[in-house]
């Protein structure tokens, strides 16, 4: 379970001395209760949004500017937003700077609001609430997803192709939709597969437990899958003390004093007395134990993941609320986060920093693997001699659909998408899936038809290849299937390209003429290709070394696979006969400008991808050496992935040539890069080696011409025998997976993050059991979690 601190920032008299602080010294109340929260190791800090008195919170972006000046981990929520208040052009330029200025940690809380005072200084009637409410997410939705808006609703002047300023960090931000009593917003969050805030402070459970159960009822409606759902609730009032009697003695004063408040203003209390409100409502006061069977049995009818608590002291002293806080964090916040499995919140954006900024310095090593978690700063130059900044890098993953043995391809597929609503419910930041052709154990041969499959079945993590191989495409084929899954999946899409299609052109056009196929006649013209890379090849080392703690094994030769009659067949056979593969860098170009609406033929004719222009995929490119594709994406200002699960002798390399090329475009105004690990991570280090097993028996198969066969299991592979050869035509790929505990594969990733100074990692797991795989990536979530920094500026985690 999740825990936010949460205020809607009353101001008024203490409830039993009647002291009132003035303006300035309550703002400075609940920037210090935020300050304590991320100090205490809350998740998560909000603020309310109210246009009457006595609250004085009308400005939450604001207000959670400051806090997020002075907080580096607490992520800031409001509480509400309230949109149908709202312009939703001026909330979004609000909300996109603040999330900028907390380096990506917001998330919002909306809602309609209540209370007829604000309703008439705004101008809404109890008519028009909900159309407004409903409109202005509408639009602030689009905002934020696209560039350029066109829009027309009723209760705001139009938009035509309008641009809004900045363009967020977080794309897109996660937003919640709260609600105590209306069906309409909690239809609205469904209908969108956005999680609901349940504001259960007034009433017994009931009501909101109809509510929530409507939620669900709705969500699957919808079309979403059921699993997906996310929960959270509140509470009315909180006071924790060592014995129950101790709690009840001290906060009954307070009770009292806020129902004769109540009842002065004539609102009848809803509870009887304090232990009428204890047994019944959401007030949370008791021992630790009590308070942890009260949240318990609440968390049995909602099914909640996420839950606030009073964020002020509320009638205590300041040293009463902060020993209740620390009270709860120590004995009651352990024990629910074990009990209530909680999705990790979304992974942190990496904030570009200049590479003359002023950054912390790295924390001593004692041995290789004893690593900080700090991120280099991009440089130009260099890949390991960079400055770090203190922010763990966001995980993504790349799935190949492996064919378990004894096992089909409609089983794989399958796996695929299940594993990838693990990821979304993990918290992983995209989900890309590679492209394998002739392959018995991988069933990913169509990229764009599994990313489709995927995007449905997943709300909000991006999707994408990794990658297209370009060399046996054509770039508007290409646009036009990703062009269409984004029509479907608008703002979630990633396009991977890469040169493998060339590459094996490239080894085709080296081999015997006897290994071509003989369809026809045509068919023995192997396309020619473009330079091959054996530049990067052998500049690789000859000999392992290990690199500020990370091992770079020598390169693997592809000579002796070049000699393959069935990779020949193989890449003749992806072609069209007597087809042209085009320059790697001319076919990105051509991607670019069908996706800009720019394409002209030499003869100056247009033509315009559809669907496909105008799409807003993320282009990529994938590299495994210093070679093209690193140049490519360099020159051009795109992202890069780089290839250590693959291609680890050349990793270095790669990245160093993607940032020496690097021009700010665009896309990006400094380097981006993504670097790939093979991972297997159990609950301890020998169940992970033993999962790990069949890896080296699968890259034989690949790298003996056989091609990725089903993946053994480990009794398979214990069955082989292997030979020296064997070992010496796999080692450097065994050597550089990482197997292992949470905590030895999240120290290993670190490693890596720091020397190459990824920007992000991607995860590819294999095992030969689905269970294992998905267990595998739950371990990784809650180590490179746990193991995030909660202190500097730049803090964050997945």
């Amino acid at each position: 379970m999740k825990f936010l601190a949460i205020t809607l920032i009353a101001h008024g008299p203490d409830p039993l001395t009647g002291e009132t602080r003035s303006t300035t010294e309550r703002f400075r109340d609940v920037v210090d209760s935020a300050v304590l929260a991320e100090e205490l190791g809350f998740d998560g800090f909000g603020v309310g949004e109210r246009h009457e008195r006595p609250f004085i919170s009308s400005s939450p972006p604001v207000v959670l500017s400051h806090i997020a000046a002075l907080t580096s981990r607490i992520r800031l929520f409001t509480a509400v937003t309230t949109l149908s208040l709202l312009d939703p052009v001026r909330a979004y330029e609000d909300y996109a700077t603040l999330d900028h200025l907390s380096d990506g940690r917001l998330e919002l809380i909306i809602g309609k609001g209540n209370g007829s005072a604000q309703a008439r200084l705004f101008h809404v009637t109890p008519e028009d609430q909900w159309d407004r409410n409903r409109e202005a997410y509408e639009l602030f939705r689009r905002l934020w997803r696209e560039d350029r808006v066109t829009w027309e609703g009723r209760f705001r002047p139009s938009l035509t192709d309008a641009e809004t300023w900045p363009r967020p960090l977080q794309r897109p931000v996660r937003v919640w939709h709260g609600s105590a009593t209306s069906k309409d917003s909690v239809d609205l969050a469904a209908r969108y597969g956005d999680p609901l805030f349940s504001a259960n402070v007034t009433n017994p459970i009931e009501p909101y437990a109809e509510l929530v159960d409507h939620y669900r009822e709705r969500w699957a409606h919808y079309g979403h899958d059921p699993a997906g759902a996310l929960v959270g609730a509140g509470s009315a009032g909180f006071y924790a003390a060592r014995t129950s009697q101790e709690a009840i003695a001290t906060y009954r004063p307070i009770y009292d004093a806020r129902v004769a408040l109540f009842r002065k203003s004539g609102v009848e209390p809803v509870f009887d007395s304090l232990e009428d409100a204890v047994e019944r409502g959401s007030i949370l006061v008791g021992s630790p134990q009590q308070i942890i069977d009260k949240v318990l049995r609440y968390h049995e009818r909602l099914g909640h993941e996420v839950m606030h608590i009073s964020a002020d002291a509320d009638g205590l002293t300041r040293a009463q609320h902060r020993e209740a806080l620390e009270l709860f964090q120590s004995d009651v916040a352990p024990v629910l986060r074990k009990e209530i499995p909680s999705r990790p919140f979304p992974a942190v954006p990496v904030v570009p920093q200049s590479a003359g900024m002023s950054v912390p310095e790295p924390t001593a090593q004692s041995t290789a693997q004893s690593v900080s978690t700090a991120r280099p700063v991009s440089t130009a130059r260099s890949v390991s001699t960079a400055q770090p900044v203190s922010r763990p890098v966001p995980l993504s993953i790349l799935d190949l659909s492996p064919i378990p043995s004894g096992s089909g391809a409609g089983d794989a597929l399958r796996n695929s998408i299940d594993l990838a609503r693990h990821a979304e419910r993990l918290g992983y930041l995209r989900y890309w899936v590679a492209e394998h052709h002739f392959a018995a154990g991988v069933a990913s041969s169509a990229p764009a038809v599994l990313i489709g499959l995927i995007a449905a079945a997943t709300n909000h993590i991006r999707v994408g290849s990794g990658a297209v191989q370009l060399g046996h495409q054509t770039p508007v084929a290409v646009v036009e299937q990703f062009g269409l899954v984004d029509a479907l999946h608008p703002g979630r899409i990633d396009l991977g390209l890469g040169r493998s299609g060339q590459r094996r052109a490239e080894i085709v056009a080296e081999a015997p003429q006897s290994l071509q196929p003989a369809r026809t006649p045509q068919s023995a013209q192997v396309p020619q290709a473009a330079q091959a890379p054996q530049a990067a090849r052998t500049a690789a080392p000859r000999e392992s070394r290990v690199v500020d703690g990370l091992l770079i094994p020598p390169a693997f030769s592809f000579a002796e696979l070049a000699r393959s009659p069935q990779l020949a067949l193989q890449a003749a056979l992806l072609q069209q006969p007597g087809a042209r593969t085009p320059d790697f860098a001319e076919q990105v170009d051509e991607v670019v400008a069908f996706l800009e609406g720019t394409y002209r033929s030499p003869g100056g004719i247009a033509v315009h991808a559809v669907p496909g222009e105008g799409a807003e995929v993320e282009l990529w490119i994938l590299g495994s050496s210093g070679g093209q594709s690193a140049k490519v994406a360099g020159e051009r200002g795109l992202p890069f992935a780089a290839n250590y699960h693959v291609s680890p002798a050349s990793v270095l390399e790669a990245v160093e040539a993607y940032r020496e090329a690097f021009t700010p475009s665009k896309v990006l105004s400094e380097p981006y890069v993504v670097v790939s690990a093979d991972v297997v991570v159990a609950e301890d280090d020998a169940t992970a080696r033993e999962l790990a097993k069949p890896y080296g028996l699968w890259v034989r198969a690949i790298r003996t011409g056989q091609g990725a066969i089903p993946y053994p299991t480990p009794g398979e592979a214990d069955a082989h025998v292997w030979s020296e050869a064997d070992r010496e035509l796999v080692a450097d790929r065994v050597d550089t997976q990482f197997a292992g505990s949470p905590e030895t594969v999240a120290e290993r990733l670190r490693v890596l993050q720091r020397v190459t100074g990824a920007d992000e990692l991607l995860i590819t797991t294999i095992t030969h059991g689905h269970a294992d795989r998905v267990r595998s990536y739950e371990l990784l979530a809650e180590a490179w979690h746990a193991g995030a920094p909660h202190a500097g500026r730049a803090g964050g985690s997945l």
